[in-house]
């Protein structure tokens, strides 16, 4: 049994054009959503760059690079894993790229922080992390007595 649509939505519908009728609603509200976003963040963006020239150059590249990187395997093979998931259980998978860009997006910034430091926010020369980076590895150090081997681990642990 369909849905029941109100009126509205079926004119609006309507007068979309027929490639745009293909999609679900949902996708197409999402859609808007997101190039609604992006236009703010590129007014906000604007405002700061008004007073920061310098910086417009560094903004483009963020943007143009952040945009190559959503394209990468990895990503569109989670996304594409998680929606066959969602229709092998019978559900409907609109936002899942969605909240993976999100999510995604929420820990690239919080790693950024903790690489530059918080400093930036709490006006503090040391980070937090790098205190907690630097205890962590003082007390393994004591325990081994081996430079060589906290090092290692200290190379281990950045992912080198």
């Amino acid at each position: 049994m369909p849905l029941h649509q109100p009126p509205w939505l079926l004119t609006l519908t309507a007068r979309l054009p027929p490639q745009m009728r293909l999609l679900p609603l949902p996708a197409v509200a999402i859609i808007a959503l997101l190039i609604l976003i992006n236009l703010l963040i590129w007014a906000a963006v604007a405002v700061v760059l008004h007073y920061h020239s310098s910086l417009a150059s560094t903004a483009l590249l963020a943007y143009t690079l952040g945009l190559r990187h959503a394209l990468d395997a990895d990503h569109i093979s989670a996304i594409d894993l998680m929606t066959r998931r969602l229709i092998a259980t019978g559900q409907r998978p609109v936002t899942v790229g969605t909240w993976f860009s999100l999510g995604h997006s929420t820990i690239v910034v919080v790693t950024c922080e903790c690489f530059f430091g918080w400093g930036c926010f709490f006006d503090m020369d040391l980070s937090i992390v790098d205190l907690w980076i630097f205890v962590f590895f003082w007390k393994r150090r004591k325990k081994k007595r081996k430079g060589i081997e906290c090092l290692q681990n200290l190379l281990l642990f950045v992912g080198l």
